[in-house]
């Protein structure tokens, strides 16, 4: 799969009013979904920071994905779901382990299960240099609240952003210059 562009697709609206951006910081990986029958999957791009970024640009709104997404074939291929639905990844960090992967099951009850395959991957290495211009570039909110919050060593790292966040976006001199 050919790498894709990181940038917003030409034509994506500002928010009304030029208010800025939306900034969603956490985790996209890949599910593995059962795919019509039994021991068939489908790679989906996802987790569920990921999926809130591509809802809001569905719904017209400015997003940014932080997140450290893989520089590997499922980090490629999140890449081009994220482009392919209008989220900004400029500011995603490439990186050099491997995709997070959750295969899904649904049991004859219905009842999903999860089965996270994490151990060194991407998403949970954070490091505060990383995250250094997140909200730079007219982000007005920060969206977080899954799994990296809770997954060390990045945990710290996300908290200390989400820290910065309300003392940088509740203050009257906000910063918007700046890009990732």
């Amino acid at each position: 799969m050919a790498a894709v562009p990181d940038s917003m697709p030409a034509g994506h609206a500002p928010a009304p009013g030029g208010a800025g951006m939306v900034a969603v910081a956490d985790e996209a990986l890949v599910d593995f979904v059962p795919a019509g029958r039994p021991g068939l999957f489908q790679a989906a791009p996802g987790g569920s920071p990921a999926n809130d970024a591509v809802g809001l640009a569905r719904l017209q709104v400015p997003v940014r994905l932080l997140a450290r997404i893989a520089d590997d074939l499922l980090g490629h291929h999140i890449r081009a779901h994220l482009a392919g639905n209008g989220v900004d990844a400029s500011c995603a960090v490439r990186a050099a382990e491997p995709t997070s992967l959750a295969i899904v099951a649904v049991g004859r009850d219905g009842v999903v299960e999860y089965d996270f395959r994490i151990d060194g991957t991407a998403d949970w290495q954070w490091r505060d240099e990383e995250l250094t211009d997140a909200l730079d570039g007219g982000v007005f909110a920060l969206h977080s609240g899954s799994l990296a919050l809770t997954m060390p060593p990045g945990a710290d790292a996300l908290q200390r952003l989400l820290a910065r966040a309300r003392e940088v976006m509740t203050s009257p001199t906000t910063p918007t210059a700046g890009r990732c």
